[in-house]
């Protein structure tokens, strides 16, 4: 997967080597990750949580959720569901996938011991895809430019190295260097 240092030079190895889930606070640094996967080849399911209705219809539609389990026409935000998905992408899904969750500060303050379940199977997924050769990254962009959770999927969620240092998150602020 990331095996010469050309790979580990990819967008996506920081992204990977944190846990596969990735903050964003700056709508343009989330944007410009976006693209630099994209350029990579990866799939973009993007995902607008200023609902729960909307998040669900999202999701379904990104992931092909009625490919998958049929009978169900959209995922309903059934937890058990999203993990079973996520460790058991279809073999006709080749190639690589990114979710890009926008406006999670919302679905948080609306469901915040779900959002943590939700984000929680993500990272479990993307370890899951991970040790069957696919990389499966979540991008979350938040307006609460401290926002942090520990222990998701057995790792916390980091941001991403633009916006590291909270001092790159303070309103009026450029992103200076970070590691």
């Amino acid at each position: 997967m990331f095996v010469t240092e050309e790979d580990r030079a990819r967008a996506d190895w920081p992204l990977m080597r944190d846990g596969g889930v990735a903050l964003y606070w700056r709508p343009a640094i989330f944007d410009a990750a976006k693209a630099e996967l994209a350029a990579l080849g990866y799939k973009l399911v993007e995902v607008s949580c200023r609902s729960m209705s909307k998040l669900c219809e999202d999701f379904s539609a990104g992931v092909g959720w009625r490919d998958v389990f049929g009978a169900w026409a959209s995922w309903e935000g059934n937890l058990n569901q999203l993990d079973d998905l996520l460790y058991s992408w279809p073999d006709d899904w080749p190639g690589d996938r990114a979710i890009c969750l926008s406006a999670f500060h919302t679905i948080v303050e609306l469901e915040p011991d779900w959002s943590r379940g939700f984000v929680g199977a993500l990272a479990r997924g993307s370890w899951s895809q991970a040790i069957q050769g696919q990389r499966l990254i979540t991008l979350i962009h938040t307006d609460d430019a401290d926002f942090a959770w520990d222990g998701l999927g057995g790792v916390s969620t980091s941001w991403n190295w633009r916006e590291w240092f909270t001092a790159n998150r303070l309103p009026g602020s450029e992103p200076k260097g970070a590691g």
